[in-house]
């Protein structure tokens, strides 16, 4: 399992988020979880900043990114690898969006 493989979601929003990609780097590998971010279904009403929620094709469907909601998954909850995202361009957008969210530079720092 490598960094960026897109696996099928195959848990019970599966028709809202129908793929997770594993972001977490090969070092962690012993580690019995892996950090993913789930790969989205579109939404027409939903005005996404595409550097927080980048779009992605997957399996020949567009998919967004939602890094914000990345999360530790057991590592045998994930179903064979169905895609990776590890290109250049995909994996640039993947790290860019990571970075949007854990970034302090436009967000508020917390007060003392």
């Amino acid at each position: 399992m490598a960094q960026f493989d897109v696996h099928q979601n195959r848990g019970r929003n599966r028709v809202a988020i129908p793929y997770v990609v594993v972001v977490q780097t090969s070092r962690l590998d012993g580690l019995p979880t892996r950090l993913e971010i789930p790969l989205m279904m579109p939404s027409p009403t939903y005005r996404r900043d595409p550097r927080l929620a980048p779009a992605l094709m997957v399996e020949g469907h567009e998919v967004v990114l939602h890094a914000w909601e990345m999360q530790a998954a057991p590592l045998n909850s994930l179903v064979p690898m169905v895609a990776s995202l590890a290109d250049d361009n995909a994996a640039t957008q993947i790290i860019r969006a990571i970075d949007e969210v854990i970034s302090r530079a436009l967000g508020r720092s917390p007060t003392p």
